[in-house]
């Protein structure tokens, strides 16, 4: 934490993260190896040079971060200056406040394989208006937070049928013109 690295390896050995770990680094860009498969909150929180995460595929499921955290500056990727996120196939769980306050985050995708089923409070919502306007929620998503997603800016929001709870204020002041419910029915 707080250490003057620009870069940094994780091993392939290494199958979990500690909060805060390289928590306000100015590392640019960081690879999530296949055998991780946990990474505490704070882990990434305040890099802010990071602009770039990726997944290595595997088989074995990754959380990010937790659902009981209570702590806007230690989302895992609190403000970082990530534009585009492709989550891995084997990401099951975006944790409360993971991406908070990214002025950044244009993209956000969760492939047809991905295994994502919960979205945390906060998650991506943020103090002030986000630019994530490009948004492919998953096929596995069941609960989708309060404020997960508040502020966003997609005019078009497709909530997938596997969905179970849409919690209240999960899309506080976004501004989509259209919430469509793979389900059925639009809002």
């Amino acid at each position: 934490e707080n250490a003057g690295l620009t870069t940094f390896v994780i091993p392939e050995s290494v199958t979990y993260l500690g909060s805060n770990v390289l928590k306000a680094t100015k590392i640019t860009e960081i690879n999530i190896p296949a055998n991780v498969e946990s990474i505490g909150d704070g882990a990434f929180a305040n890099c802010s040079s990071l602009v770039t995460v990726t997944f290595a595929p595997g088989t074995k499921p990754l959380t990010l971060g937790t659902l009981a955290n209570t702590n806007t500056s230690n989302g895992i990727f609190y403000n970082t200056k990530i534009a585009e996120l492709i989550v891995g196939d084997r990401v099951t769980l975006i944790g409360a406040y993971a991406f908070y306050n990214q002025k950044s985050l244009t993209t956000l995708t969760m492939g047809p394989n991905s295994q994502v089923t919960d979205i945390g409070r906060y998650a991506f919502g943020g103090g002030s208006a986000t630019k994530l306007a490009n948004l492919t929620l998953g096929p596995n998503l069941k609960t989708i937070h309060p404020y997960a997603l508040a502020r966003i800016a997609a005019t078009t929001i497709t909530i997938p049928k596997s969905v179970e709870p849409v919690d209240e204020y999960a899309f506080n002041y976004a501004t989509a013109k259209e919430v469509i419910f793979e389900g059925g029915g639009t809002a």
